[in-house]
């Protein structure tokens, strides 16, 4: 069976987004943590921060048909 380049390259790419996905969550979620804790936190970086990390979440969100890469 013959696999194009294009294609054996294809896992390694999607490996590294998802590397790059999960390392903004946990960015995120400490800065939350950090934001939260302050009490002069300034609230629209706050609800900023809240908005990133709920896109990147969505994005880590995958049907369940789809197959593991």
């Amino acid at each position: 069976m013959f696999v194009s380049a294009h294609h054996a390259t294809r896992p390694s790419e999607g490996a590294m987004q998802n590397y790059i996905n999960h390392e903004n969550i946990r960015r995120y979620q400490k800065l939350i943590a950090v934001s939260e804790g302050d009490p002069s936190r300034d609230e629209a970086r706050h609800q900023t921060l809240l908005r990133l990390l709920d896109e990147e979440k969505a994005k880590d969100e995958r049907p369940h048909d789809w197959p593991n890469v």
